[in-house]
């Protein structure tokens, strides 16, 4: 570990210090430490390799506050950034895992920060387009619903449980009364609109002809985001996993 962090130390871009940006280049002394640990992480024998990695890098983070957005500064340590993430995923590809690793890029917050005339909340933006949301600034806790279906094996009636998908105190997700479900085999033939009773249950008729593939479910309650799922139990929008991965 203490080679490898010389190692990627030496790689630090010399104006920081040059420049008595002390902060920045603390900055990049611990992105060159997290190098280090991730390429032990996937290296040392002694342990299998990990299944989920967190890695932040925060270089650019502070060289964007201290110099300023569009500064010199910034895209030096842009640049600096952009190799060590080369360096991390050529590591991956070495060892045989690209084609297998799902990456997740994200980041704390964009520059609108450094203009104060801006008056930029993004935390709130959410809640302002509609979303359910419970918003401690900076946090962002989306209230959302837990939904189990189940069709009798006749095909003529079926049922949803829906539940908070917040468990309370005690490790139970609470059932969720007066949820509004709309049933339709397509976008114009509504099947049935029932609402859950205080177990978090609504049962409805289906016509047995029609494949539950073919059915779709708007479940909706005011203090919630909406769910649309189909009878089988898939979701309507894109399955990431099997376009990933077949």
């Amino acid at each position: 570990m203490r080679a490898l962090t010389a190692e990627f130390v030496r790689a630090i871009h010399p104006r920081y210090a040059a420049e008595r940006r002390e902060a920045v280049y603390r900055e990049a002394l611990l992105d060159a430490r997290g190098m280090a640990q991730v390429t032990v992480l996937f290296d040392d024998p002694s342990h299998p390799i990990p299944v989920f990695v967190a890695h932040e890098l925060a270089l650019t983070d502070g060289a964007g506050h201290d110099y300023g957005p569009h500064s010199d500064g910034l895209r030096t340590a842009i640049a600096e950034t952009d190799r060590r993430l080369g360096q991390v995923l050529d590591m991956l590809e070495a060892k045989g895992l690209f084609e297998t690793t799902l990456f997740v890029f994200t980041s704390d917050h964009g520059m609108a920060s450094q203009d104060i005339s801006l008056r930029a909340n993004p935390a709130r933006h959410l809640e302002r387009i509609g979303m359910k949301t419970i918003t401690g600034e900076p946090m962002i806790w989306l209230r959302d619903l837990a939904v189990t279906v189940e069709r009798a094996p006749d095909g003529r009636t079926a049922r949803v449980i829906v539940l908070d998908n917040d468990p309370d105190a005690s490790g139970e997700r609470p059932p969720v009364e007066g949820v509004e479900v709309i049933v339709s085999s397509h976008s114009d033939r509504i099947i049935a609109k029932v609402a859950t009773n205080p177990a978090g249950v609504a049962g409805f008729a289906t016509p047995a002809d029609v494949d539950a593939a073919d059915i779709v479910l708007s479940i909706r309650h005011a203090d919630y985001n909406p769910r649309h799922l189909r009878l089988d139990g898939r979701g309507l929008g894109i399955d990431l996993r099997a376009q990933l991965y077949g």
